[in-house]
């Protein structure tokens, strides 16, 4: 029969990622916890490194209702086949951490993952002769360096050695041209010989850190330039590489979608104007609505007002002002309710369709709170607040103090 069958779409899931041990390791429990995010995201837990599955609750139904906890399962004679369901990880067990022997300033660790999960027994007709719930583990033994220290060190990446040159800081995953779990030089891969069209065309791009905006045009024209001398050389062979007005920027780059088309930055922008305008004007048009009906409320205390010597410049400012302030408090709200829900959202917000990277993406505070979005979020509020009040607030000061004090508007 073999090892245990994933369900179709199943992914192990963490249901309590405590450590348990008796030194209370903390580092280590963080460095288990990453170990099983990476091993889960690249779906290498297959339920072939899994122990033997064992009893939780004492029995299945029909199956073998004499079997204990802890008891090494065995599937019912007539069983063509077992499939695993629901499969979590219920905790990590640190069995060992003590200093290499032979790496000074290393640390082996041996970790003990245990998985709860149901296992399914079904005849070779399909039908179901029962189920229970099993429990397995797994144990995985690395090396470590021994501090954040590790420039110097070496390391083994695909049973190549490397040596840390430097620690980059973490930017979010969402940086698709930053991100990198590791550097290394790309001649020590094979996307050197990645080639086609006799080794002019290939996998492999740059990206170009300026110092300021103002070396974007220096940039371009230096480019412009050794493509020139490149279609030179490459005049005699019959080809001619074209750049499609590259290289762009970041706000170019991320609408680019195939290197053999341009990408259409107006036409984005376009669209993007159309639905910062439909946002703006739906709910301008609500809240004018519901200023007109407030100040229907207010005819006789706006005919008061103008009775003592208010100039309707002064009504309409205050009209404007209390508006204002409504406006900025929920803005307020709506700004907290946003971003609180990015960081809840995160990976359905922001999922990359394409992206270098197998985590998840990550967001923190240096990209949700930038001063840019408080000020971009303080002007659509005031702008909000001009289209909702303005005009309700102008038609108000232009009634008459006779109408007013009546308690009509017109």
């Amino acid at each position: 029969m073999g090892a245990f069958e994933f369900e179709n779409n199943a992914e192990i899931t963490a249901r309590c990622c405590g450590c348990n041990n008796n030194n209370n390791q903390s580092e280590a429990c963080i460095i288990a916890q990453k170990i099983f995010d990476q091993c889960r995201i690249q779906k290498c837990l297959s339920p072939d490194i899994l122990g033997p599955a064992r009893s939780v609750c004492g029995g299945m139904n029909g199956c073998n209702d004499m079997m204990c906890d802890g008891d090494i399962i065995i599937p019912p004679v007539n069983a063509a086949t077992v499939t695993m369901h629901n499969p979590e990880l219920s905790r990590i067990d640190i069995l060992r951490k003590c200093p290499n022997t032979f790496r000074e300033g290393c640390w082996d660790l041996e970790l003990r993952y245990v998985f709860d999960y149901t296992l399914e027994f079904r005849r070779a007709d399909g039908c179901p002769i029962g189920c229970t719930d099993a429990t397995s583990s797994y144990t995985l033994k690395v090396t470590l360096f021994g501090s954040t220290e590790s420039a110097g060190k070496e390391f083994l990446l695909n049973h190549a050695p490397y040596r840390v040159v430097g620690v980059v800081k973490d930017v979010s995953t969402l940086a698709d041209s930053s991100y990198g779990q590791v550097w290394i030089p790309f001649t020590s891969t094979d996307l050197p010989n990645d080639t086609w069209s006799d080794q002019h065309m290939g996998m492999m791009s740059v990206t170009i850190l300026a110092r300021c905006h103002d070396d974007f045009g220096e940039i371009r024209a230096e480019a412009k330039r050794r493509m020139s001398e490149y279609n030179s050389i490459l005049a005699d062979q019959g080809y001619t590489l074209i750049d499609r007005n590259r290289p762009y920027d970041q706000e170019t780059q991320s609408i680019s979608f195939a290197a053999n088309l341009e990408p259409d930055l107006k036409s984005a922008r376009r669209e993007r104007a159309i639905i910062f305008i439909i946002l703006l004007l739906v709910p301008a048009i609500n809240l004018s609505s519901m200023t007109q009906s407030r100040l229907r409320q207010r005819v006789a205390e706006i005919g008061v007002r103008r009775a003592f010597g208010s100039t309707r410049m002064e009504m309409v400012g205050q009209i404007i002002m209390e508006n204002l302030g409504v406006t900025l408090l929920a803005g307020a709200v709506g700004l907290f309710i946003s971003i609180v829900m990015a960081y809840l959202g995160t990976d359905i917000l922001f999922a990359q369709p394409y992206s270098a990277t197998l985590n998840a993406p990550t967001v923190d505070s240096s990209i949700l709170l930038h001063p840019s979005t408080f000020l971009y979020a303080l002007l659509f509020c005031f702008v909000l607040n001009l289209l909702s009040s303005g005009i309700p607030a102008w038609r108000a000061s232009r009634t008459s103090i006779v109408n007013a004090l009546g308690g009509r508007i017109h």
